[in-house]
């Protein structure tokens, strides 16, 4: 059956605990593992190793952004920058 899901999907959240903790983030999470071949989670701490590694320049500024959800706004774009996608 062909979906309209993207072949790679990046999820991010506080963490892995949050998700797991509600039910309802839980089932989300787990129908994207389903409908993807390459489901990758990152939580607060991957997004900033990946922002520190890939982005050097930029992470002194995303860093210093006050708000979590600023944080993910501009990794989102950083995911879509360096892995391509819409």
């Amino acid at each position: 059956m062909k979906t309209n899901v993207p072949d790679r999907v990046f999820q991010t959240h506080e963490s892995q605990g949050t998700i797991d903790r509600n039910p309802k983030l839980r089932a989300a999470q787990r129908s994207w593992m389903r409908a993807t071949r390459d489901y990758r989670f990152y939580d607060d701490a991957a997004q900033e190793k990946m922002m520190r590694e890939h982005f050097p320049d930029l992470y002194p500024l995303w860093a210093r952004l006050p708000l979590p959800v600023m944080k993910a706004d501009v990794w989102r774009y950083a995911v879509v920058y360096k892995y391509g996608g819409i």
